[in-house]
């Protein structure tokens, strides 16, 4: 019954708002706990609009580092003090001596340079970065990144003098493989008003303001930001530190959300040619295939006569960017699709697995992924006589797993112990798990399980294009929107509801917790110290965690790039090693990625080992890479990578693992995306020349 499903969290809850209610009296005068008193950091802002201030009234005054350093002192012992400050650079100066001298205890927004480092400390982590971007007139609707990377006659507008927009810029390309026309002019003026006159298509500036003239088109490259204090405040520095390493584990997103918020971001909104527009037109309604009761993905409100979920929200996103008209159409039985595509009964399905056969099979094609489903293992925190271990039916994890197809159900039996332990999407994990509170969700080896929409093989092609063009004006942003909103969105049950159906239970319940308020008193102050010496050992131990790859053991790519930059910048020289599996897509797809991690994790073990004075990190997938930091030596590094290869065969000797090496020795501060630029295309020419090979070259 409903009432008996949330009873322990009621009475948790209850018992939580009286001890609330008794350890803190309304009156200040009845307490015994002495106030905190927070020392103060002072903070220098730079007022430009829409980066650090905008100041609409002398009451109210927000920006980015405002906002952020608000949100900062929830997780520190201080209080920011903001020195408002103009942005001009005579001003920047006087600054920046008043915090070397120690009159200012911080600054933000400065960007790293190994010119400026003397006399001042840099925050361990970034709080956002500054992009160099292609701007276009905000009202140019036949402007956007498709247009770009796909029409050759197009201008775009420089400063003949600035080096770095050259660079980044030829980079952009290169990468992209188009030759656009560049104009050169002698200042930034210059370039703005030639966009405006119509002389170019696009130019060269920073997403640092959301402006109502431009819009930004693509970013060139991304330059991360700090907080600064002088040398000699250590003692500030590490309370900011330890503070946004508090805000990262607790709250990740918050940088995501305060960019964009604050920050231009590439315009993502679908853009149809004008065949495209004229077919939508003419299209009649598309009839979209449903599972239903797939909680939080996609469900039928009986409440509301409508459907509902994540994959639903994103479905209509899709139909308003585009104008495609759909209607939904429940599916009763997932065995027939092909059938339901052949007889009209659907034009597409929602919701199906990336799974290529699957399609070949069913009569569909499938677009890009709308949403990716974190996999998650639950178990019930208890000793489990049972070896059984299920999974969602919804997912394909080609494993001999008992398959469940009711995801409330698969929770019962694990609660219950039936099941040992089990296998589901990340979302529907989160939606059920505050109904069964003994159930443990934790993180799983698996890769994220992508879904997408089945589009019938014998629709009109263009169709499929209209799609992808729908899912790309969808940002990430968004879609993390709609998947927090539904995943929260449950049943709504109060406790006045509670105590009208159960008075009796209610009575002895008020007095049950009156006892153990007592007894709850008396240990507070001694658990109290306790708690918060395994707080302090459970944050240090998820920092821990957060750094490294879960899979391989090696650092994961941000942990590696911020290590070897603060290598770089010190030592100014060393070496990077990159490396891929060889034909490793082949062992995933013949033998399944369950051996594929497997082998990922030995790959991961001997790489340790092999290299255990060094940095190793995964870059993603089957790349790894390796910093020496102390040799220079192209005889030492060539035999440091035999060894490692002579040590493959102790992993498996099944599949014969070979593996490309590209190696780049360098002996200035380089930035890390430009380092890592440079290697790749060292291991690209491995790949080239026929793979299993070490190719190593020196930054000229």
């Amino acid at each position: 019954m409903k009432i008996n499903r949330i009873r322990k969290p009621l009475l948790l809850l209850f018992i939580c708002l009286i001890f609330v209610s008794l350890c803190n009296p309304l009156s200040a005068e009845n307490t015994s706990f002495s106030k905190v008193e927070r020392s103060t950091i002072t903070v220098a802002i730079l007022t430009e609009e829409g980066n650090n201030t905008d100041a609409l009234n002398d009451d109210y005054i927000t920006g980015y580092t405002h906002e952020y350093l608000t949100k900062l002192e929830q997780f520190s012992p201080v209080h920011f003090e903001f020195i408002y400050y103009n942005s001009v650079d005579a001003e920047i100066l006087d600054v920046l001596n008043k915090v070397k001298e120690g009159e200012i205890d911080l600054i933000g927004g400065m960007l790293k340079n190994s010119g400026f480092d003397e006399g001042y400390l840099y925050s361990d982590f970034s709080y956002g970065h500054v992009s160099t971007s292609l701007l276009a007139l905000s009202n140019n609707d036949d402007m956007n990144q498709r247009v770009l990377l796909k029409n050759e006659k197009t201008k775009i507008g420089i400063i003949s003098t600035s080096l770095n927009q050259r660079k980044y810029l030829d980079e952009y390309c290169s990468k992209n493989k188009i030759t656009p026309e560049i104009v050169e002019y002698a200042t930034y003026k210059e370039t703005k008003n030639a966009l405006v006159d119509g002389e170019v298509d696009l130019i060269i500036g920073r997403d640092t303001t959301k402006s109502t003239t431009f819009k930004v088109v693509d970013n060139l490259v991304k330059t991360p930001y700090y907080f600064v204090s002088a040398e000699s405040k250590t003692s500030v520095m590490e309370i900011i530190n330890d503070a946004m390493s508090e805000l990262n584990i607790i709250d990740p997103n918050f940088v995501d959300s305060l960019y964009q918020k604050y920050y231009s971001t590439p315009n993502l909104s679908t853009s149809l040619t004008m065949e495209e527009k004229q077919l939508v037109n003419e299209l009649r309604v598309l009839r979209v295939g449903v599972i239903p009761n797939n909680y939080p993905l996609q469900y039928f409100d009986t409440s509301t006569n409508e459907y509902k979920g994540i994959l639903i929200d994103i479905m209509n996103l899709i139909s308003e960017n585009t104008g495609l008209k759909i209607e939904y159409v429940e599916m009763d039985d997932l065995g027939s699709i092909k059938e339901d595509f052949e007889y009209g009964i659907i034009d597409m399905i929602l919701g199906v697995p990336i799974k290529y056969s699957s399609g070949l099979k069913n009569g569909y094609l499938l677009t890009s992924s709308i949403v990716q489903l974190p996999i998650v293992r639950i178990s019930n925190g208890f000793v489990s006589k049972s070896n059984v271990i299920a999974m969602s039916g919804y997912l394909n994890l080609n494993h001999t797993f008992e398959v469940n197809y009711e995801d409330k159900d698969l929770f019962n039996k694990v609660s219950s112990g039936v099941y040992k332990e089990a296998y589901i999407d990340g979302y529907r994990a989160q939606y059920y798990s505050s109904y069964y509170p003994n159930v443990n969700i934790i993180p799983s080896i698996y890769d994220n399980y992508d879904l997408a929409i089945g589009l019938y093989n014998k629709q009109d092609y263009r169709i499929m294009n209209i799609l992808e063009q729908g899912i790309s004006g969808i940002s990430q942003h968004r879609i993390n929107d709609i998947i927090y909103n539904n995943v929260l969105d449950k049943e709504k049950y109060t406790l006045i509801d509670y105590f009208k159906q159960n008075p009796m239970e209610s009575i002895a319940l008020v007095l049950l917790i009156s006892f153990a308020i007592v007894g709850t008193l008396l240990v507070f102050l001694y658990k109290s110290n306790q708690m918060k010496k395994e707080l302090h050992k459970e944050r240090k131990k998820y920092e821990c965690l957060a750094q490294y790859d879960q899979l391989t053991g090696v650092y994961n790519q941000q942990t590696f790039k911020e290590i070897v930059q603060s290598y770089i910048d010190k030592k100014s020289s060393g070496a990077i090693i990159s490396m891929d599996l060889d034909n490793f897509k082949i062992i995933n797809d013949t033998q399944g990625h369950f051996e594929g991690d497997r082998l990922l994790e030995e790959f991961g073990k001997l790489l340790n080992s092999c290299f255990s004075s060094f940095v190793s990190g995964r870059l993603g997938g089957d790349e790894f890479m390796v910093y020496l930091d102390s040799i220079r030596s192209e005889e030492e590094i060539l035999k440091l990578c035999e060894n490692f290869i002579k040590n493959l065969d102790t992993i498996e000797k099944e599949y014969k693992l070979t593996i490309s090496i590209g190696v780049l020795i360098f002996d200035k501060v380089i930035d890390f995306d430009d380092l890592y630029y440079n290697v790749d295309g060292i291991l690209y020419e491995v790949k080239e020349c026929g793979r299993n090979n070490i190719k190593i070259k020196k930054l000229n």
